[in-house]
């Protein structure tokens, strides 16, 4: 609870922070995040928000550059229909509810009772909850892209980041954005140091890939640790090496 009050404490001093918290929805991991990147890229003009949820990456995207066109992507019904409410008024986003992966068609997805923790990838059996509300629900088939399927035909115009927080499907979706990877300049995603869904890739193995399609780690735009202190997430910046 302390380290919450510190954290608003913290949020609130900010820059722009007492009025990002009047942002529908408002999200204090999500102004860090967007406030930390616009200091390294000051001009982003397309965003593509995988794992949109109920809209907080998007609030932030669009409050923060003027500028910018995002297209953000919900599976899940519930958490899709909150987003339309919360960014109704704003033309500059665009909603698809679709899951992200390497194929196109229809794929298992495991709701959660905390929205944010829905993922395409079981727990495994010995999972410890991350919060009271943490409880998978019952699989059920939603739909589900690759992001070079969706760009093949859209204009991204640049500055452009691809944001992921897939919940360990991350290597997945990089497997389907191939194209979109030489088309944009920022990919932003959250990155682990250990398995919290079965079969899902670590912080090695996502700087490795990204390294084998040209980008190159720039910057931990936030980090989180767990009880014991270690590092157990990072919000993980990459960017675009221009190839001579």
């Amino acid at each position: 609870m302390l380290q919450k009050v510190r954290r608003l404490v913290a949020f609130v001093g900010k820059s722009g922070g007492i009025k990002a918290l009047r942002w529908k929805p408002p999200s204090l991991a999500s102004f860090e995040q967007v406030s930390a990147l616009s200091k390294i890229e000051p001009n982003i003009r397309t965003v593509i928000d995988g794992g949109a949820n109920v809209g907080q990456f998007a609030r932030a995207s669009v409050e923060l550059y003027p500028n910018t066109q995002v297209y953000s992507f919900e599976p899940l019904a519930e958490p899709a229909n909150k987003f339309r409410k919360n960014l109704s008024a704003c033309s500059r986003v665009r909603l698809i509810e679709s899951a992200l992966g390497d194929f196109d068609g229809t794929t298992k997805f495991y709701p959660n009772a905390y929205s944010q923790l829905s993922s395409i990838h079981p727990f495994p059996e010995n999972h410890q909850p991350k919060c009271s509300q943490d409880k998978q629900l019952d699989p059920t088939e939603v739909p589900i892209t690759r992001i070079d399927t969706f760009f093949s035909k859209i204009d991204i115009q640049r500055p452009a980041l691809l944001k992921l927080d897939l919940q360990g499907h991350e290597l997945a979706a990089l497997d389907g954005a191939t194209e979109t990877l030489k088309r944009v300049d920022y990919v932003l995603m959250e990155v682990v140091f250990a398995r919290l869904y079965e079969n899902t890739p670590l912080f090695n193995d996502l700087v490795n890939y990204m390294k084998s399609v040209n980008y190159a780690f720039a910057a931990p735009l936030a980090i989180a640790r767990d009880a014991q202190g270690l590092f157990a997430e990072m919000d993980a910046l990459f960017s675009r090496i221009e190839l001579s």
